[in-house]
């Protein structure tokens, strides 16, 4: 297929929609029919990732259990002593959740650290049999 040639617009003067939609445009930046269906289709994935993040946040709830899919890093105060990293594969029981929705998790190994919500992405909760704790 053939496409059209380049048309120069400035904001609306351009002088047929059809060439605004369908070809290439050249003015704020170059933006193409693919381009347009790309950015609906970003946006499609983002609305699925946010819907997937707050199921995903209902689930951490107090006695779930959590397994780090991505290693996490806190760098607390200006003590070294407070920062602490939680490696790929670590496992840890959610002991409280704050009024940030950020969690307190006992941590095997570890003991009781937080658990920020912005890296809950970063965890998945699993199943635990009744009545276990880690």
């Amino acid at each position: 297929t053939r496409r059209r040639p380049a048309q120069r617009c400035r904001g609306s003067d351009c002088e047929d929609e059809d060439d605004l939609l369908g070809g290439l445009v050249i003015g704020f930046g170059k933006t193409t029919a693919g381009d347009s269906r790309q950015r609906a289709k970003l946006r499609k994935d983002k609305l699925k990732l946010q819907a997937w993040a707050e199921e995903a946040n209902r689930a951490i709830t107090v006695g779930a259990g959590v397994k780090v899919l991505r290693t996490i890093s806190y760098k607390l105060a200006k003590d070294p002593s407070k920062h602490y990293r939680l490696p790929s594969g670590m496992r840890g029981v959610i002991l409280q959740i704050d009024g940030e929705g950020d969690a307190e998790v006992r941590w095997e190994g570890l003991g009781a650290k937080w658990l920020l919500r912005k890296d809950f992405y970063k965890v998945t909760v699993e199943t635990l049999p009744p009545g276990t704790r880690r």
